[in-house]
């Protein structure tokens, strides 16, 4: 499924490892990203296309967030195996959240979605 969300572009991607990426044939001329991580992805719902596709996906309860644009600090998490396996959460990035939304409830959650083995 592809979702095509206003203003989100490979500026969204804000991770300092993001150049690490460029062993794909895709993204063999990303450039590395410079800058203070506060999150991998950080996307402005100034639409509430993205809020309202949560709401939709049972994540979001939509009595409080329909229409709300809210600022999105994503992390990216990965594990070899399926949704059973645990996933590391680093005292900073937890801090980072509590600082970034100290009057905001945060919201972890866990996309499955499986991924065909590529060849890069």
């Amino acid at each position: 499924m592809s979702l095509p969300l206003p203003q989100f572009t490979l500026a969204n991607w804000r991770s300092t490892i993001r150049h690490e990426v460029r062993v794909h044939h895709k993204y063999r001329t990303i450039e590395q990203w410079i800058g203070s991580e506060t999150a991998d992805i950080v996307y402005e719902d100034t639409s509430s296309m993205f809020t309202n596709f949560l709401i939709g996906q049972g994540y979001l309860p939509a009595e409080t967030w329909t229409d709300a644009t809210p600022k999105y600090f994503l992390e990216v998490k990965t594990t070899l195996k399926g949704c059973a396996e645990k996933f590391w959460v680093s005292k900073s990035q937890y801090a980072r959240v509590s600082l970034l939304c100290p009057s905001h409830k945060s919201l972890l959650c866990r996309l499955k979605r499986r991924v065909r083995e590529c060849a890069c």
